[in-house]
């Protein structure tokens, strides 16, 4: 095992110590020099530390925390999980400029972390035809600059940008407030596969770690340290968008959200934001071009081709005939015309609408994009 292997195993090992969390963990081992050397040194130097009474002091000398870390290390090798220490370079750096950055990350995927352009796109979990297609518009008109878009693996928003990411042909990264054991939520489970070879999975939690409420917070911090700017497409006033909004104030990073209609609860919080002067508001990616500076002479534009014709199964070029035929359709319709069962619909639609070649509209209705 080299010195860095030894490095890893001996904090994730402290990490995994009751009462031991990154802040603590960070104190220990500023004053033992390693990971590694906080596990061989005294109960006396231990407890001189800040924080780490006799307690805990005794924890980290109790054997079982090295076990488990090696069983942990087994899991990450075995599942070509990249396990990133902070002293690494491969580590987000920008993360690593916030003072409550934690020490080690798992990763699945094949993004740079610390590419040029970084923005998180959020809001929330019960999106409207409205935001999501904000997202498709705001992701799309950063396809040229090979922008990568973060955001949590949530339902409503943060998928919306996920799935446009992918359409476009952009790098994203879904920041998840669980271990990598699991896709949560599993209806997710079918971008996070194609993400994790355009872009990847992200955690600081063991690969067991259950979406429990309190992780969440965590996870958002991770969203807002480790980009140059948040965008809050749709937000209630209470909304966990807001969270990461605050998160990324407090981290000196670019906020902007966009407005939504005056007296829409769903957009309440992004009113909120600009009201408070803790958002820039946004109506299109242009102006997040122009505020972030990020605005390129035309000749500097890579051409970009989005790959929105893929190979079709049957039951979908059947459903795209049939939507080329008119300017939308109900599901009744298509489950008539098309003889589909209701279930065999929403999967062909799911499967279509994921390619980027039909769109949802209110009241249930669909139309094709291209």
């Amino acid at each position: 095992m080299t010195s860095e292997q030894t490095e890893l195993l001996y904090t994730l090992a402290l990490l995994q110590v009751p009462g031991v969390g990154n802040n603590h963990a960070r104190a220990l081992i500023n004053r033992c020099g390693s990971a590694r050397e906080v596990f061989k040194s005294n109960r006396q130097l231990l407890e001189r530390v800040p924080g780490i009474g006799p307690r805990v002091a005794d924890a980290v000398r109790r054997p079982g925390s090295l076990q488990l870390a090696e069983a942990e290390l087994q899991y990450v090798e075995k599942h070509q999980i990249q396990l990133l220490h902070h002293q690494q370079d491969t580590f987000p750096q920008r993360l690593k400029r916030c003072a409550d950055y934690p020490l080690l990350l798992f990763f699945k995927g094949k993004a740079d972390l610390n590419s040029h352009r970084i923005i998180a796109v959020v809001g929330t979990r019960k999106a409207t035809p409205y935001g999501i297609d904000l997202c498709r518009q705001l992701i799309f008109g950063l396809s040229a600059l090979n922008v990568t878009i973060v955001s949590g693996l949530a339902y409503g928003i943060d998928i919306a940008a996920h799935r446009a990411a992918l359409e476009a042909g952009l790098p994203t990264l879904g920041v998840l407030g669980n271990g990598l054991g699991r896709i949560y939520p599993a209806a997710n489970r079918y971008a996070a596969e194609k993400m994790v070879h355009q872009g990847g999975l992200l955690t600081e939690l063991w690969h067991e770690a259950a979406p429990d409420k309190e992780n969440f917070p965590k996870r958002n911090r991770i969203v807002a340290g480790m980009v140059d700017a948040v965008v809050v497409v749709e937000a209630a006033e209470n909304g966990g968008a807001l969270i990461t909004a605050e998160l990324a104030n407090g981290y000196n990073r670019d906020v902007f959200a966009f407005p939504g209609r005056v007296n829409d609860a769903g957009s309440a919080g992004c009113h909120q934001l600009i009201r408070q002067n803790k958002a820039a508001l946004l109506t299109s990616a242009d102006e997040l071009l122009e505020a972030l500076n990020w605005l390129p002479d035309q000749k500097e534009i890579p051409v970009r081709q989005t790959q929105l014709f893929a190979e079709l199964q049957p039951e979908e070029q059947q459903l795209l005939d049939m939507l080329s035929l008119a300017e939308q359709l109900s599901v009744d319709q298509m489950c008539t015309q098309g003889n589909f069962t209701l279930s065999r619909l929403a999967t062909v639609l799911l499967a279509l609408e994921f390619k980027g070649l039909v769109r949802s509209l209110p009241g249930k209705f669909y139309k094709r994009t291209t």
